[in-house]
């Protein structure tokens, strides 16, 4: 929650990123990781980054911002596209504002920009797509 609140408070409101973030608990995270879907970057123990991705889609990338700017977010990106990827497909993903241009520069283009509810919100997210081998 501190890398989506640090690293989107440009983009959205602060009760846009309380309704988002709120509720948000360990346990919430507990399907995904018990799935294989969830990965996480750690630097000498301490997770410092996770992805999360399931076939022709990127679900989230995120990276403490103390960690921002290492390429840490690009391995996890990497990851998660071998993962998406893995029947050849377009992979999709929904990205932040703020991480629009991070996505471009990996070769995703903007194919829409719509509100998307998350949690308590709507926020305003940008559809992302590129074929699985780039």
């Amino acid at each position: 929650t501190r890398a989506a609140r640090l690293s989107c408070s440009a983009s959205y409101t602060e009760a846009q990123l309380d309704g988002w973030l709120g509720h948000r608990t360990p346990e919430g995270y507990h399907d995904g990781i018990g799935s294989g879907e969830m990965y996480v970057y750690e630097i000498e123990d301490q997770v410092v980054g996770f992805g999360h991705a399931v076939p022709g889609e990127i679900v989230a990338i995120f990276v403490d911002p103390d960690y921002q700017g290492q390429g840490i977010g690009r391995q996890l990106l990497d990851h998660g596209c071998r993962v998406a990827g893995i029947d050849g497909a377009i992979i999709r993903l929904e990205a932040t504002p703020n991480a629009e241009a991070f996505y471009a520069h990996a070769g995703f283009r903007k194919v829409d920009e719509h509100l998307l509810k998350r949690g308590e919100v709507l926020l305003k997210v940008i559809g992302m797509e590129r074929p699985a081998a780039t």
